[in-house]
């Protein structure tokens, strides 16, 4: 941890050094080249927003160098600790938002059930985007002060705030790659233990982001090793993948009292990498987006009829990206 924050850390401040001292040269000389290419300045923005993203990091680091130098007084009771941690995640999420949302003209149409108040919630997110990962802290946490608990991949990590904040407060990075798959599993079936009230979990129930690609290597994996059953599930899919039962099927369980819900939305699919934002494929898009909940899952004998469950709530979620495709 300390050697990858070794290197993370300063290599963000010598990157926002040297944008912010060459931006007098370099935004000229991208405005000319958007001229030149009449891409509606997607250039341009994109630089703008790598300052904004490098500023909001730098900032977001300084406030928790603060937060921690206060747990040695005001903040010294953990949950207030927590808290604060909290707070700063919100204000990081939302002024990234909003600084791509008005750098890239994004319209969104925003759409949320009631949020509990007597019990935690387990939110399904659909995942298709760099952008996507902020739309819960901005549109639910930060609104209703939920705390939100969140599995995530282990190479985020490499992002500094979510490296410092997020091993603050309760979340898990997954090891995609770890030779004890149970173990990890176990991590993520636990994260909902203790979760109250105006608490929860977020989890992403694909796996990964979105792409036409991933679900063929899915469909053609499926056929090399005879999984007739995931091959037939992959193709029914048209906007989404399949969702991987294990992680979700175990917070269920671990989480008896929880409100279900599902985190959908569309307009994102274009903002996969960072060479589609430069490719102007994000600027103008339209943004729908729903928040709502759902029953909890039958209890079975055996976890065959909750995975029918999930595949039947993920077409759902499927049914709304493809209508809104289509519409688009």
């Amino acid at each position: 941890m300390w050697l990858r924050r070794a290197i993370t850390i300063p290599g963000f401040v010598f990157a926002w050094c040297v944008l912010t001292v060459t931006l007098p040269l370099s935004l000229p000389i991208a405005v000319i080249v958007d001229l030149a290419r009449s891409t509606r300045f997607a250039l341009t923005r994109f630089l703008l927003f790598t300052i904004t993203y490098l500023t909001c990091e730098l900032l977001g680091l300084a406030v928790a160098m603060m937060l921690f130098v206060a747990r040695a007084g005001p903040l010294r009771e953990a949950d207030r600790y927590a808290r604060a941690n909290y707070r700063l995640q919100w204000a990081w999420a939302s002024a990234l938002r909003t600084a791509a949302f008005r750098i890239f003209s994004i319209t969104v149409d925003a759409k949320l059930d009631e949020v509990p108040r007597d019990k935690p919630i387990l939110l399904l997110m659909r995942h298709a985007s760099l952008a996507d990962t902020i739309l819960a802290a901005c549109y639910l946490s930060k609104p209703y002060a939920l705390r939100l608990r969140y599995v995530l991949k282990r190479e985020l990590l490499w992002d500094p705030c979510l490296d410092v904040v997020g091993h603050r407060i309760p979340n898990h990075f997954v090891d995609r790659d770890a030779d004890d798959s149970a173990s990890e599993l176990d991590r993520v079936a636990h994260l909902g233990d203790g979760a109250g009230p105006g608490q929860g979990v977020l989890i992403y129930p694909e796996g990964t982001r979105f792409s036409e690609s991933r679900r063929a290597r899915i469909i053609a994996s499926a056929q090399s090793a005879g999984n007739a059953s995931l091959e037939r599930r992959a193709r029914s899919y048209r906007s989404v993948l399949p969702p991987r039962p294990a992680g979700t099927l175990a917070l269920i369980q671990h989480m008896p009292d929880a409100q279900i819900w599902v985190g959908n939305h569309y307009g994102f699919e274009v903002a996969q990498t960072a060479r589609d934002l430069v490719s102007g494929a994000l600027i103008g898009a339209h943004v729908a987006l729903e928040f709502r909940s759902v029953g909890r899952p039958p209890e079975p004998s055996d976890q065959s009829t909750q995975r029918e469950w999930l595949d039947a709530l993920w077409h759902d979620v499927d049914r709304f990206v493809t209508e809104n495709t289509k519409h688009a």
